[in-house]
């Protein structure tokens, strides 16, 4: 069977695109599900007459270095969910950076067919910087197709933490005076104003409940100096107060950390607990988390260990009520980073090669590692297989999810159906294959390319840069046994035949995304 005809039966079922999704923005009918749903989660889940409740928790910035059962910083309550469950080696974000990341594991498509995307770059134009998708302020409202399916499914959902995802109207900039206390009128009305901008942006996308929202990185363009802190102990306390009120439904929760993001955490861990996106909140519980003068201790005032070992803790403080609830062996958890540090804002294997890990007590075999190839737009085609749920055939335009589901990969060791990844940032595009083969292709729109042949530099976003080589055109590397991509094989003779394989592969993702990529057809 050809990669094609792969991707077409695994994704026939799933939901239109961008027309659909504009379409299931009235939450009130949500996305019509197809019958048989509870039929097959029984199915899939030994019998069980409840649908698994699906925790998401997707980190920020965390590198595969910052995850100890990858042979990184010691992170024990992540690390549990591997020993309990099952370690990808070899799992792909499509886009590495925040917003395109997330995109893609909320929808099941590439970014480059977010809605967003395609009123800055017209359907048909030449290649867009996919990065385009966070920051849009006054925007209709759109459903993701994760939380919408579910929640009409039946399903409570709830999403914590960054959304990053676009706006439904105008963000309040911080106050120019940067030294407001966090309790100032001026402050305390920025801060409201976009927590409740968020929230209502968030329960229009398919989450019913949303609460301890940051609506970007806690960074100085986005959050007043005296607001400017992770919290994780909101985060999480609120996520568990959404799992205590909904123990007896089948839910969804996404969970969103701040954590490994900017700003440092040494002074967040020394600030005032109560300091949170909306302003001072004062019923967060003691001891909902180890101390954070035990996290400073324990990091032995290290940085970058210190962000990990919170983040960590975060994580265990969830595990925990999951447990405390009676809830292990019906919910599915998954930790998962929304993108690398070493290759961020690129294609490369820095960026867009992360971690995920995957836990269903009792249901997925423990202790199992897989090295099929998983990106993060087959998570919301994985979780409707399990939740036996069907997304309809809406009919509105666009194409199938792009994700593939790897429920039998989790549920019964099959190999997975996945034989090539497809990657897209900025004005780059990557193409794997399942034997480690990857090329990387960067091609400018007109303006841009007149520039570079005459001289000038830029990076793969475009960028004018002073220093360094600027983007190479074409790439090709063997990761088996060149995984830092050091040695460019496009020039290699002996790798002809690969080089034109993986060529023709680029060209087959292309004929189906919205945008023309230099050489590569583009069917619209």
């Amino acid at each position: 069977m050809t990669r094609r005809q792969t991707m077409r039966k695994t994704r026939r079922d799933f939901l239109k695109t961008s027309g659909a999704m504009a379409a299931a923005a009235s939450l009130g009918g949500g996305i019509g599900m197809m019958a048989g749903r509870q039929a097959r989660a029984a199915s899939e889940t030994g019998g069980a007459a409840r649908r698994p409740n699906v925790v998401i928790i997707y980190t920020d910035d965390q590198a595969k270095s910052q995850f100890g059962c990858y042979g990184g910083t010691p992170t024990p309550n992540i690390d549990r969910v591997a020993a309990e469950g099952v370690r990808f080696n070899r799992f792909y974000v499509s886009s590495a950076l925040c917003s395109p990341s997330r995109f893609g594991m909320q929808t099941g498509r590439y970014a480059s067919r977010a809605p967003g995307v395609l009123r800055l770059f017209t359907a048909g134009g030449t290649a867009c910087p996919v990065q385009q998708i966070g920051d849009e302020h006054n925007r209709p409202a759109e459903a993701l197709a994760l939380p919408a399916v579910l929640r009409s499914a039946g399903y409570a959902t709830g999403f914590v933490g960054k959304w990053h995802l676009g706006f439904m109207g105008e963000r309040a900039k911080p106050p120019k005076n940067d030294d407001l206390p966090i309790d100032h009128p001026e402050v305390v009305q920025c801060l409201r104003h976009n927590f409740d901008l968020t929230v209502k942006t968030v329960q229009a996308a398919g989450y019913e409940w949303a609460d301890a929202v940051y609506h970007d990185n806690v960074q100085p363009e986005n959050f007043p100096k005296s607001a400017r802190c992770h919290n994780p102990e909101y985060i999480a306390h609120r996520a568990i107060q959404f799992m205590g009120r909904n123990k007896e439904k089948p839910f969804l929760l996404s969970v969103n950390p701040t954590l490994v993001h900017y700003p440092p955490v040494m002074d967040s861990l020394k600030a005032d607990r109560r300091i949170t996106s909306v302003g001072l909140v004062d019923d967060i519980p003691a001891g909902i988390m180890p101390s954070r003068a035990s996290v400073i201790a324990r990091a032995q005032g290290d940085e970058k260990m210190a962000r990990v070992i919170w983040l960590d803790d975060f994580v265990g403080a969830l595990l925990k009520n999951i447990g405390d609830l009676g809830l292990a062996t019906n919910t599915l958890v998954f930790v998962i980073a929304d993108n690398g540090t070493g290759g961020k804002w690129t294609c490369y294997e820095g960026g867009t090669q992360t971690g995920c890990l995957a836990r269903w007590t009792g249901r997925i075999p423990a202790g199992k590692v897989s090295d099929d190839l998983i990106q993060n737009v087959d998570i919301a085609p994985t979780v409707f297989d399990l939740c036996g749920v069907t997304p309809a055939k809406a009919k509105t335009g666009g194409e199938a999810m792009d994700g593939i589901s790897f429920a039998d990969v989790l549920m019964k060791g099959a190999k997975g159906k996945r034989t090539s990844a497809y990657l897209e940032l900025g004005y780059q595009r990557a193409v794997l294959d399942d034997k480690g083969m990857k090329y990387l292709a960067v091609r400018y729109p007109e303006d841009i390319q007149k520039q570079a042949a005459a001289g000038k530099k830029f990076d793969v976003s475009g960028k004018a840069i002073k220093e360094g080589k600027g983007a190479t055109p074409d790439e090709l590397f063997d990761l088996a046994s060149d995984p830092a991509e050091k040695k460019n094989l496009a020039g290699d003779p002996a790798q002809a035949e690969t080089l034109a394989r993986l060529k023709a592969l680029m060209a087959e993702y292309s004929r189906s995304l919205p945008h023309r990529f230099g050489e590569f057809a583009q069917g619209g």
